[in-house]
C-alpha cells in the first residue's frame, strides 16, 4: 500500500515578509513573539508594520489557527546617510495616521518648544513600542527624526536621541523584552495520499480541509510517487518504472512497450551498471539481495522495451517527460473537481527540470 501521511498539525499561522513565506506554528503567541523569533529568520526589520488577515495590528494582538501574517515596511527611500535618515522620517509620518495624530494632540496643547518635545518623544515611544517593538541605538536618530518632523525642529537629533535612550531605560523589563518562546517550527500542509485500489487524497492547510476519493489513473500514481519522496529529483524513466512497483508488477508487465523510449532507455542502462558496480562493493548480503532484485526488474524493464530484433519498441509520446506533464495535468483537472486549494498547490510544489521530477513541499 502506498501511502503519505505528514500528521496532524495545529496551530498553523502563514508569515510573510517580502520573498520569504512559510507556515508556522505560533498560533496562541502574540505578532510581537513571532516578529522578535523570525525577525533574524526572514529579515524583518524594525519599522516593518504587522498585517494580520488584511488589517494593520499591534504587536499584542493574539495569533489564531489559520491567520495569515505579513509584515510590510509601509515606506522606502533611496541614498544614504544622515540625509536617509530624514527622509525615511518624514516618509513614514506621511504614512502614519498615528503619529499625524500625535503631532495634532500636541500642537493643540499650545505647549512650550520644550514642554512639546518631551511630550513628542513620550507619544512617539509608546506608539513606536505598542507598532514595532522596542527601539534599539540603530532606530533612535530615525526616531529622533520622527520628532523633529512632528513638532518642526531641526539640528536636536543627539539631545532626542538621548531623551529616547532615557525613555527605553525606563521601560519596564517584562515590557522592553518579548516573552521567551521556543523556536518556531516551519510545518507543511497535512497531506495523505493513499492507493488501495481507489486513490485516498486529503489535503489541509491554514484551517482548510479538503479530502476525495478517485479512481486510478497514472497521474494519480506519479503524484503518489514523488510526494512520499520529497526534496529529491527522479528521471522520468526511474518514475514510470516505480509507478509499475506502486501499481501491481501486472499492470506494469501488461503493457511495458508503453513505458521507454530512447533517452530513458540510456537511463536504465546507467542505473544497471551503476547497481552491479554497488553490488560487487557490498558485503552486507540483505543489501546485495536487494540490489540484485532491483536490477532484475530493470534488466526486465529494459528486455521488455525491445522488439525481437532488437529495436526499442515505441508508442505514445516521444518524450517521456512530456508523457508525465500530460499525465499530471490530466489528474490535476480530476482534482480539481473536489479538491481546489489542492490542486493549485500542486504545480507550486511537484516540478519538473529536464526531463526529471520532484516535489519541493
Amino acid at each position: 500500500m502506498n501511502s503519505l501521511s505528514t500528521g496532524d498539525r495545529n496551530g498553523l499561522v502563514r508569515v510573510v515578509c517580502g520573498p520569504n513565506e512559510r507556515i508556522f506554528a505560533v498560533a496562541g503567541k502574540t505578532v510581537g513573539d513571532a516578529k522578535t523569533v523570525l525577525r533574524d529568520l526572514f529579515n524583518i526589520g524594525y519599522f516593518a508594520v504587522a498585517i494580520v488577515n488584511g488589517s494593520c495590528v499591534e504587536l499584542s494582538r493574539r495569533l489564531a489557527d489559520g491567520d495569515s501574517l505579513e509584515f510590510v515596511l509601509p515606506v522606502g527611500v533611496k541614498g544614504a546617510g544622515d540625509k536617509r535618515k530624514e527622509q525615511f522620517a518624514e516618509a513614514l509620518v506621511d504614512s502614519s495616521p498615528n503619529l499625524r495624530a500625535i503631532a495634532e494632540y500636541v500642537k493643540s496643547l499650545a505647549l512650550e518648544r520644550d514642554d512639546a518635545i518631551d511630550l513628542t518623544v513620550a507619544l512617539v515611544g509608546e506608539h513606536c513600542v505598542r507598532a514595532y517593538g522596542c527601539h534599539g541605538a540603530e532606530e533612535r536618530p530615525i526616531l529622533s527624526e520622527v520628532v523633529q518632523v512632528l513638532v518642526s525642529v531641526k539640528d536636536r537629533i543627539n539631545e532626542l536621541d538621548a531623551k529616547f535612550q532615557a525613555l527605553l531605560d525606563l521601560v519596564s523589563p517584562s515590557t522592553a523584552t518579548s516573552p521567551t518562546i521556543p523556536q518556531a517550527i516551519p510545518v507543511g500542509p497535512v497531506l495523505e495520499f493513499r492507493f488501495d485500489g481507489m486513490w485516498h487524497l486529503r489535503f489541509q492547510a491554514m484551517g482548510h480541509v479538503e479530502s476525495a476519493t478517485l479512481p486510478d489513473e497514472p497521474g494519480l500514481a506519479v503524484y503518489g510517487f514523488l510526494l512520499e519522496r520529497p526534496n529529491k529529483f527522479f528521471p522520468a524513466a526511474v518514475v514510470l518504472v516505480e509507478i509499475g512497483r506502486i501499481k501491481g508488477a501486472e499492470e506494469h508487465d501488461a503493457r511495458p512497450d508503453q513505458i521507454l523510449d530512447q533517452p530513458a532507455l540510456a537511463t536504465i542502462r546507467k542505473e544497471i551498471e551503476r547497481l552491479k558496480r554497488e553490488i560487487d562493493d557490498t558485503a552486507d548480503p540483505e543489501r546485495q539481495a536487494e540490489l540484485e532484485e532491483e536490477s532484475r526488474q530493470l534488466v526486465h524493464s529494459q528486455n521488455a522495451a525491445l522488439s525481437p530484433s532488437g529495436n526499442l519498441r515505441t508508442f505514445g509520446f516521444k518524450r517521456l517527460d512530456k508523457r508525465i506533464l500530460s499525465q499530471l495535468k490530466r489528474a490535476r483537472f480530476n482534482i480539481a473537481k473536489q479538491m481546489p486549494e489542492f490542486a493549485k498547490y500542486l504545480p507550486r510544489t511537484v516540478r519538473s527540470r529536464q526531463g526529471d521530477f520532484a516535489y519541493h513541499p
